[in-house]
């Protein structure tokens, strides 16, 4: 009889591949990034900016979302160290430099911050956010969790919504469906930090296992025009996910068909440790575009305008080159409509495709 193997013994598997894989980091001074924002738009166009990880911005005109802001990168050493040996490990917290170097404050007129789900390299960093005046006025939507988490750190306050099956939620001219999904395994069939926190944490969290998993999600940002109308779709996807992940969604085909699904981000790590992903989720939404996420090296300072084709730093196991090859093979085979969008970390994308030289920066 096979026996799984323990999680320490998988911790120490990992930390040997991360070893040879390299541990080299340092900073990047490059200074904050151009927002893809603006109170001036006019044109009809949506923009989707990657800060690296599965960390958005999504804007039209000047409603913003953004979704899983991370950009303290703490490197896996450190991860594996304070999952490994817990009682040793407690420093395991935000970096506000490496914040600061990116993405001091949240846009202006962001109405929402979607969580995907509550690991430290979707949640670490919201405390910081919480704190700042830019963050006051803005809407967190996410587990229950992450929002267990959250108040871990004691906010002053905090705006949160708690998602569910379709749970859907509307400021101004920006709309947010939620659905639960899963999430796939990370290394040799075992998926680290898994599991709920029912209760608020005590204190803020300082270990890396403390931030669990707790229940995936996927998001369709609508933007709305007149009556409410529904005049462009983004569908968010934080983690790869199985084809149960994707049942729930499949039973709202009314929602599903309310709008076509414009833009796609899906995430590539995990792709080729669960069935049927992302084609799973390509059958439910079919969207004009695919845009990819999660694939950069995440245990490195962050580094604008890396270039997933020439010279990125993948980050372990995204296998990204075979999953590009997935997405065409299955376009070609189901003769879907997309097209496929490989950003660059930093770069942001407009939609539609007519309007893609315009500039995103303010």
């Amino acid at each position: 009889m096979l026996r799984r193997p323990s999680v320490k013994f998988l911790l120490l598997s990992y930390l040997c591949v991360f070893l040879l894989h390299g541990c080299q980091r340092g900073f990047v001074q490059h200074g904050p990034v151009p927002l893809a924002v603006s109170d001036n738009r006019i044109d009809n166009t949506i923009y989707v900016q990657w800060l690296g990880v599965s960390s958005w911005i999504v804007s039209f005109g000047s409603d913003v979302v953004v979704v899983d802001p991370f950009f303290s990168r703490p490197t896996f050493l450190s991860v594996i160290f304070s999952l490994a040996f817990q009682g040793l490990a407690g420093n395991f917290v935000y970096d506000i430099e490496r914040i600061n170097l990116v993405l001091a404050d949240l846009p202006e007129n962001t109405k929402f911050v979607l969580l995907g789900h509550a690991h430290y390299d979707h949640l670490m960093d919201v405390p910081y956010y919480i704190q700042r005046k830019s963050g006051q006025n803005v809407t967190y939507v996410g587990s229950n969790t992450a929002r267990s988490i959250l108040l871990g750190f004691k906010p002053g306050q905090l705006d949160f919504l708690m998602a569910e099956e379709g749970t859907q939620t509307q400021k101004g001219r920006v709309r947010i469906t939620a659905f639960p999904s899963d999430h796939a395994p990370h290394f040799l069939g075992h998926k680290f930090m898994s599991g709920e926190v029912e209760e608020p944490l005590e204190s803020l969290p300082t270990k890396a296992g403390q931030y669990l998993e707790g229940q995936t999600l996927v998001y369709f940002i609508d933007f709305l025009g007149d009556q409410n109308k529904v005049v462009w779709r983004v569908f968010v996807n934080g983690a790869a996910s199985s084809p149960d992940g994707a049942k729930v969604l499949g039973q709202h085909q009314d929602f599903l068909q309310e709008h076509p699904t414009n833009v796609a981000i899906l995430c590539v790590p995990g792709w080729d440790k669960v069935d049927d992903y992302p084609n799973s989720i390509l059958r439910l939404v079919d969207p004009d575009s695919v845009v990819l996420s999660h694939y950069d090296d995440f245990a490195s300072a962050y580094k604008n305008g890396e270039d997933p084709k020439s010279g990125m730093r993948f980050v372990m196991f995204a296998n990204y080159d075979g999953f590009v090859t997935k997405l065409k093979n299955l376009k070609e085979k189901n003769n879907y409509r997309y097209t496929i969008h490989e950003p660059k970390t930093g770069q942001c994308l407009g939609f539609p495709s007519s309007n893609r030289n315009l500039t995103c920066e303010q």
